[in-house]
This record gives C-alpha cells, structure tokens and sequence, in this order.
C-alpha cells in the first residue's frame, strides 16, 4: 500500500512463497487455489519516504486455524516522487535478430509517442524508448507484427517504467547485404 498518485515504486520482486500450515485440508486447499483464495500478502508503504527501504511482509485475511510463512519475509523497494513524460519510440531489431548476410533497411512503428511514468531519477535516465521483438531470429525477409516496448538508458539498460501503452505494430524491411 502507498499513495501511487504521489509515489512510484520499483526495485522489487513481484511474487512471494507463502508455505500454508493447517490441520484443516479442504481450507488449505481453497487458499492454494489462486480462484478462492482468501488471504493477501501486503507490503505497508504508507509512512515511507523517497529512498530505498526494508519493508516486512505481512499476510491478512487468513482463514481461522491456517498460520502462513514467508519467503522473503521482507521486501526491498525502492520510492521516488512519481513523474510522467511523453517519448518518441523507435523500433529496434538487433543484429543477433538478423540472418547471416541480412541487414534492417528501414523500420515503421505504429506508435509515434508514448507516454512513461516511473520515479524522477528513473526517469531522467530514460534515454529512448523501443519497441522490440522478442520472439524471433535469424531474419531474412520482411517483418510485420507486434512489439513491446521498454525504456532504456544510455547504456541500453532496460529501466522499470509503465507506459501509456505496452505494445505497438511494427513493420521491418530486410535486406540481403551487398557483397
């Protein structure tokens, strides 16, 4: 929990595993079940200012009689002043994406710009914004489907950003390089 008008969280790890202890089967089996579960693993950000922080976990609305442990116990996020700006995307196929001899000629994305939202300093590292693809390789003809995009800094590290929108069409024509 955090006021996520005002903040912006990133540096964690989204998933937890949460052993259940109870004598009770057919309640132990509810609760595992992702459909009927009852309970919640929170992490109080409330009374956090701008940094990094060790924050516990916390397991709510267990059932009666199920005690649960926790693995992490605690959670290190980080919190920084939300911030929003708007980026021109750029398609990018990579070299090791293209077939032996093959080169991009030209790449057409169908998202001119985007909006990204992260903290302040994540989002002054922002350098550009990509549209990828992620599922393909050794290219040798033309390419016509979906990317997804990310943020990247300087150095082509991807940074933790939401955007206005995920993915975008994209069109590359390839080409076969002169010898």
């Amino acid at each position: 929990e955090y006021d996520s008008k005002k903040y912006f969280i990133s540096g964690f790890a989204s998933t937890v595993t949460v052993d259940l202890i109870g004598s009770n089967r057919l309640i132990l089996q509810r609760e595992t079940d992702e459909a009927t579960r009852s309970f919640q693993v929170k992490a109080d950000l409330r009374d956090l200012d701008t940094g990094t922080h060790l924050v516990k976990l916390q397991v709510l609305d267990l059932p009666k009689g199920v005690n649960a442990n926790l693995t992490p116990v605690n959670l290190s996020v980080k919190i920084g002043k939300r911030a929003s700006k708007n980026f021109t995307v750029v398609g990018n196929i990579y070299d090791t994406q293209l077939a032996v001899g093959y080169s991009v000629s030209k790449i057409t994305v169908g998202t001119s710009t985007v909006k990204v939202t992260s903290d302040e300093e994540t989002l002054a590292r922002v350098d550009r914004v990509e549209a990828v693809i992620t599922d393909v390789s050794d290219l040798s003809q033309n390419f016509t489907g979906t990317a997804t995009l990310q943020a990247v800094d300087a150095q082509g590290q991807i940074l933790p950003v939401v955007f206005s929108q995920e993915i975008t069409s994209m069109q590359a024509i390839i080409s076969k390089t002169k010898e």
